[in-house]
């Protein structure tokens, strides 16, 4: 019987740590759209430790996003070497 609760806890807060990723790549994709690549970097920090529980197909959006958001932080002129090879990588 706790082994059933135990189960349903596990599954429950996998489930959660799915949903709060998906919204945080939205949410960072959002900022990168709207030119602010600085917080959509802080915001996939943040969502890189739910990184492996993901699904393969979020985990390819995750890293197009990241890859994006360290592209643009090149263009600008923002550690601009670092940024294009760590793209380059993600890519």
């Amino acid at each position: 019987m706790k082994s059933k609760y135990v189960l349903l806890a596990s599954a429950l807060l996998i489930s959660v740590s799915t949903f709060a990723q998906k919204d945080q790549i939205k949410a960072a994709e959002k900022a990168l759209k709207s030119g602010n690549s600085a917080e959509a970097k802080s915001i996939l920090q943040q969502a890189e430790s739910l990184l492996s529980s993901a699904t393969d197909a979020e985990k390819a959006q995750y890293f197009f996003v990241k890859g994006n958001t360290l592209l643009d932080l090149a263009t600008k002129n923002i550690d601009a070497v670092k940024n294009q090879l760590e793209a380059a990588k993600l890519y």
